[in-house]
């Protein structure tokens, strides 16, 4: 009978042991960037011609360039500053969020290396 008892007094330990990663905080998801010139950041909302509203947060800290672009109503994701000819263009996984002035362009496709059928944003 003790050895029942202490066998099951031990499986919710062993679980909670084996059951994988702890939630993460808030804190633990912090961005830090190197350098110690001052972060920069600015909230820019944008009316796209597909009928969102979105908000843009652009951080800027030294040579580092980032832009928290949401690419969908369920995804957001953050862009790093790339080489352009004009304008601040950024790149995330298959996406670019090209900007220049008030108005940017989230292009999701691709043909011949080159971004097609971006939608227009522009700054409210």
């Amino acid at each position: 009978m003790k050895k029942a008892l202490w066998l099951l007094a031990a499986v919710p330990v062993f679980l909670v042991a084996c059951g994988g990663e702890e939630p993460k905080s808030a804190a633990a998801d912090a961005l830090v960037l190197p350098g110690d010139a001052e972060l920069d950041s600015r909230n820019v909302e944008y009316k796209c011609e597909d009928g969102r509203d979105i908000t843009v947060q652009y951080l800027n800290k030294g040579d580092n360039r980032l832009a928290v672009v949401p690419v969908s109503d369920s995804s957001t994701l953050v862009f790093a500053n790339v080489i352009s000819g004009s304008g601040a263009r950024y790149a995330a996984a298959q996406y670019i969020w090209w900007s220049k002035g008030a108005e940017a362009t989230l292009y999701k496709e691709w043909m011949g290396g080159e971004p097609v059928n971006g939608v227009v944003c522009r700054e409210r």
